[in-house]
């Protein structure tokens, strides 16, 4: 018999990929068929809290993310010659905002035409961005939720901690702080708990804007009546 090592290359080849072969059809016929059936996506989309919740009956406030691909697709080649959004004049920034919402809502109006269950409750829209604030009350209706082809992920509405020993490595605090920049010509756009402007570390103003370092403010949630209700200002 000729051994294998001395087969020319083409011959050698040729039954290297007849025992391959050979093999798959082994294996092929060891495995049940029902293992090769087309995966189903939607059950890994929600958390498993929402299901939990869901399989009790119990009603779950979720977010929706859905599939906008296709509205930014259309954004972009509409915009393709113009500058960034943030930079746009203003006339022109609310007409490509408005069209944006124009989008997101024919976008939420046949997602949610499509989903329709008793169990089911649209709580708050986001004008611009593809996201459902929505109620949960039975699996059935998350199920009916989540099989439609543009939901791309359910999560729970619910309250996180903030905690810094996590977010500030993040947001690379330290690397900031050790880098040697003087802020010349920059300008810094904070998010957080909010800003106490009356405090003297930002000049004890009365209102933002003028001499106070902090030139402009917006208040998130005036109904606690404190302009940082978590009582140190800022973070910054």
């Amino acid at each position: 018999m000729q051994n294998f090592t001395s087969l020319r290359p083409a011959k050698r080849d040729n039954l290297i990929i007849f025992i391959w072969f050979g093999l798959f059809l082994l294996l092929l016929n060891t495995i049940p068929s029902e293992s090769f059936s087309a995966p189903t996506r939607w059950p890994k989309l929600y958390s498993p809290n929402v299901v939990d919740k869901a399989n009790r009956n119990e009603p779950v406030e979720v977010l929706v993310l859905l599939d906008d691909a296709d509205e930014r697709a259309t954004e972009e080649n509409e915009n393709q010659n113009k500058v960034k959004l943030y930079r746009a004049a203003a006339s022109d920034y609310n007409q490509r905002l408005q069209k944006r919402k124009s989008l997101m809502n024919d976008l939420k109006t046949k997602v949610k035409s499509e989903v329709v269950d008793s169990d089911l409750e649209i709580l708050t829209d986001y004008s611009v961005l593809p996201i459902i604030h929505a109620r949960i009350n039975s699996r059935q209706a998350l199920d009916k939720l989540a099989q439609h082809k543009k939901v791309l992920s359910i999560d729970e509405n619910k309250r996180n901690n903030k905690l810094l020993v996590e977010s500030l490595p993040l947001i690379g605090r330290t690397d900031t702080q050790i880098a040697a920049y003087g802020g010349e010509l920059a300008t810094v756009a904070v998010l957080d708990t909010g800003v106490d402007y009356t405090r003297a570390a930002f000049g004890s103003c009365s209102a933002p804007g003028g001499a106070c370092k902090v030139i402009y403010a917006q208040d998130f949630a005036p109904s606690d009546g404190k302009l940082d209700d978590n009582g140190h200002g800022t973070n910054v």
